[in-house]
């Protein structure tokens, strides 16, 4: 039994987060941690609960309390030696003032529990929990977003697309040239991404284990109106096999949102939302 219930808690965190991917951060968060404060209950009753929020609550304090520190301690290493400009002081105002909050944060934490003789006696199965969610969140055993295509040849900085440039200097070159209007001069070749949370049906991605279909949305800005003008096409990714006609879309980047594939990777951009024409054309495909 005492070793059941923490490998129930490290599987239970991975299939609770996979069947609750895509949701706002603002209800899956919750949802997650009241996992973790059940399997707390599971093992040592309120006591445990208690003892691992105390515990997860000074860990949410130490990391922007370390993190701030280090900064702080070598603040010209990340600026740079120039106390004049604007970005040294917001620079400063968000590092010192989130070091002063999480101090003042620490000692009221600490305090509490020397008065209220709270102890950290947090069993180890919330936090096995939590390992579960982590693992799915960085390594998915199937696909569930766009991560899956993070390293696909169009998004990487020295890509197909940007390699060749060839689609950049030649109309003739653009794979359905045709759907194209004459006279049409792309600027360059942007490439984002699209229905990171759908699947191949179109049903949205959260309360299920199904996963999402990603396609990829390359963007050719026009050279004469500065990209406000732009066409664009959905393309597989992979065998960026063409899945969509090109299409007129006005401000392509006003519609795209930055996406993380993990917290701390590179962002890429992503259209949350297609248009009605880029919809219609997969549904016929």
């Amino acid at each position: 039994m005492s070793i059941i219930l923490p490998v129930a808690a490290l599987v239970g965190g991975s299939l609770l987060a996979w069947f609750f991917f895509g949701l706002p951060a603002l209800v899956l968060v919750p949802l997650l941690l009241a996992g973790a404060c059940f399997s707390a209950f599971h093992r040592q009753g309120l006591a445990g609960v208690g003892g691992f929020v105390l515990t997860f609550l000074l860990t949410l304090i130490l990391i922007p309390l370390v993190l701030s520190l280090g900064i702080a301690l070598n603040f010209d290493a990340y600026i740079g030696p120039n106390p004049g400009s604007d970005t040294y002081s917001i620079t400063g105002l968000y590092v010192y003032g989130t070091l002063s909050i999480s101090l003042i944060l620490f000692a009221v934490l600490v305090g509490l529990m020397r008065t209220r003789h709270w102890y950290f006696q947090t069993p180890l199965a919330p936090w096995l929990f939590l390992a579960g969610v982590a693992a799915l969140a960085y390594w998915p055993p199937l696909p569930l977003d766009c991560r899956t295509i993070q390293q696909d040849s169009f998004l990487a900085p020295e890509g197909e697309i940007r390699r060749h440039d060839s689609w950049t200097r030649q109309l003739n070159t653009v794979p359905d040239n045709q759907e194209i209007p004459p006279g049409f001069e792309p600027e360059m070749a942007f490439v984002g991404l699209a229905r990171c949370s759908v699947d191949r049906a179109g049903r949205p991605r959260p309360l299920g284990f199904r996963a999402s279909d990603p396609v990829l949305l390359v963007v050719l800005p026009d050279k004469r109106d500065q990209g406000m003008t732009s066409y664009a096409a959905l393309f597989e990714p992979g065998t960026h096999r063409k899945l969509t006609r090109w299409h007129a879309l006005p401000m392509p980047y006003g519609r795209m949102r930055s996406f993380h594939p993990y917290l701390l990777d590179s962002a890429y951009y992503e259209m949350p939302q297609l248009p009605e024409e880029f919809e219609a054309d997969l549904k016929r495909r």
